[in-house]
């Protein structure tokens, strides 16, 4: 029963991330989890699916920023093959 609730759930946020609209600005430097570990999703909204996470005391390169409904986010390059990942900030 939980597999076919999750279904619809998964197809309405596949349908909504498809739909997103942001641009990025162009930014450098580093995004550095100086207290925490930071999760990286695929998207820059809050219920976009965590890609990886970046451990305390560990930094990633930042490619851009996103601003998008109040919040900022930070583009970033977490693997060899150029993904990109969005953080939080």
């Amino acid at each position: 029963v939980q597999a076919t609730a999750e279904a619809p759930a998964k197809k309405m946020l596949e349908a909504k991330l498809a739909m997103l609209d942001f641009q990025v600005r162009p930014a450098g430097g580093q995004v550095v989890a100086e207290t925490r570990d930071l999760e990286i999703r695929s998207h820059p909204v809050s219920d976009a699916p965590i890609i990886d996470t970046l451990p305390q005391g560990y930094q990633v390169r930042k490619s851009g920023e996103v601003q998008i409904d109040g919040r900022i986010w930070d583009e970033v390059l977490p693997f060899t093959d150029n993904t990109k990942g969005y953080v939080l900030r």
